[in-house]
């Protein structure tokens, strides 16, 4: 029950920053697709069946708060899931980059599964096209947050690390005006 919790305020605190803060900084439609790189992650490092339902779930929450269609990005994250937790078991998953390969590989899927949905399901055949258009700024911006992610995933753990065994006493001693 805690990783479910654990996973899902993760996964609730990325959506929240990809959609509702991140446009206001960089100040442009795109932005880095932090939940497809929590999938891609927890789907290297956690292979099972409810990783896969944590996947959907996020991604059906990312619809809601998005605005696009619901169920699109829940079906997509979990065919990204499913097939990276199957291929992610024949790579060094310690390696770095691993990661950056899954983040490229990911995001090639993700466009093509949104476009192969939108050329189902759409009422108009041309929604489809942005989406292509905008996939090698996309393919950027991921490959930058995981870099960035990379880099600051040590030193983060090292304080986490260094902290856990802090009692809550200790820090009410900590002067916080």
């Amino acid at each position: 029950m805690k990783r479910l919790l654990r996973y899902l305020i993760t996964g609730i605190t990325l959506i929240v920053l990809q959609t509702a803060v991140l446009p206001h900084f960089l100040g442009m439609q795109l932005r880095p697709d932090l939940l497809l790189i929590l999938v891609l992650y927890s789907s290297l490092s956690n292979t099972s069946g409810s990783g896969a339902f944590y996947a959907w779930i996020l991604g059906c929450l990312l619809d809601v708060f998005s605005g696009t269609t619901l169920g699109l990005y829940g079906i997509v994250m979990l065919i990204i899931f499913c097939a990276s937790a199957g291929v992610g078991r024949q790579f060094n998953r310690e390696n770095k980059i691993t990661m950056v390969v899954a983040t490229i590989i990911g995001t090639i899927a993700q466009v093509a599964l949104l476009v192969f949905m939108l050329l189902c399901f759409a009422s108009t055949p041309q929604s489809w096209l942005p989406i292509v258009k905008q996939l090698p700024l996309q393919l950027l911006l991921n490959l930058s947050a995981i870099i960035l992610f990379t880099l600051l995933r040590e030193p983060l753990k090292d304080f986490v690390n260094r902290h856990k065994g802090h009692s809550p006493t200790r820090w009410s001693h900590t002067s916080w005006h």
